[in-house]
């Protein structure tokens, strides 16, 4: 939340940050100080899956995918639902470098990966952005979502094959 409220601030009205959900570390009184403060920052309340995803994705141009709640740990291995879920309506997922979720979507050549110092390179993206780029980035990241970001069973039948193998039994 920090980044986030850094990047706000840096960029002022030329960003609107957009949230939703129950922010469970700082519970909803302490969360809507920080969003309060920030003038270009919005909080839509809570949500359901699947019924308000595409409506909370689809009015947004990028899914926030950066995790550091538990940085020393699970969150370089994380992938996140933002990146599924937003990349399935077009929002285009930013992630930081060094991370499960960095090669994920290097490998199916989607989305933005950044170094730290992560608002600072964020913010700077953000200014720079080319609307055409990311018009053309959305439309691919659309034309490939089921390929995407569905689960067929075919990942899953996969590692259960293997943990068969390992396990030394081939058998069914």
């Amino acid at each position: 939340m920090a980044l986030l409220e850094e990047i706000a601030q840096r960029l002022g009205d030329k960003v609107e940050i957009f949230t939703r959900g129950y922010p469970t570390e700082t519970g909803l009184e302490a969360y809507m100080t920080l969003v309060d403060r920030n003038p270009n920052w919005t909080y839509g309340g809570e949500y359901t899956i699947p019924d308000d995803l595409e409506e909370m994705y689809g009015r947004v141009h990028f899914a926030w995918c950066m995790d550091f709640l538990d940085e020393h740990g699970n969150s370089k291995l994380l992938l996140a639902c933002r990146m599924y879920q937003g990349g399935f309506y077009g929002a285009v997922p930013l992630t930081a470098a060094g991370t499960e979720m960095d090669r994920r979507m290097r490998a199916a050549g989607i989305g933005h990966v950044f170094e730290e110092p992560y608002a600072e390179n964020v913010a700077a993206f953000l200014e720079n952005l080319d609307f055409a780029a990311f018009t053309t980035h959305r439309a691919e990241l659309m034309r490939r979502r089921h390929e995407l970001f569905e689960e067929d069973g075919r990942e899953t039948t996969a590692l259960l094959e293997r943990i068969k193998e390992i396990s030394g039994s081939g058998g069914s």
